[in-house]
């Protein structure tokens, strides 16, 4: 099984809105425990800039990755972010009405989801506390600077 551990950033003590940059890291380990691929990078910038877009970000491009390279097998994409998980596993509803910025990340992982299970992949999204998702963590803060 690949497990791919994602996380997003967003500094949210930035007062000036232009400034405000999402993004996101993931790091995907194989069946053994070994690092086989990670990547990082900005997700949204100005007041599109939110920590859920970061959280979904992450997700979503985690999604691009596992469905561009074909992966065969089980995989599980881990996230710290409780809120973007319970959505992807359908406990918590995505706001629809007064759309918010992170919902566009939402469903385009959805789409991605969708075409990955078409595929045989068996696919699943699990919470992790934030303790076992340093190295994503890390990642999601290199372009925050």
């Amino acid at each position: 099984m690949i497990r791919i551990y994602c996380d997003g950033a967003c500094d949210n003590t930035n007062k000036n809105q232009e400034n405000k940059i999402s993004s996101y890291g993931f790091v995907v380990l194989d069946g053994e425990g070994n690092e086989i691929y990670k990547e990082h990078g900005v997700i949204a910038k100005g007041e599109l800039a939110t920590s859920n877009v970061s959280e979904h970000g992450a997700i979503l491009k985690a999604l691009e990755w596992v469905e561009s390279k074909g992966v065969a097998g089980a995989v599980s994409v881990l996230s710290d972010s409780q809120m973007s998980i319970y959505q992807h596993l359908g406990k918590t509803t995505v706001c629809k009405k007064g759309e918010k910025p992170y919902g566009k990340y939402y469903r385009l992982a959805r789409i991605i989801t969708d075409r990955i299970k078409k595929n045989n992949i068996a696919l699943d999204f699990k919470w992790i506390p934030r303790e076992q998702n340093e190295i994503a963590d890390k990642l999601s803060k290199i372009d925050q600077k």
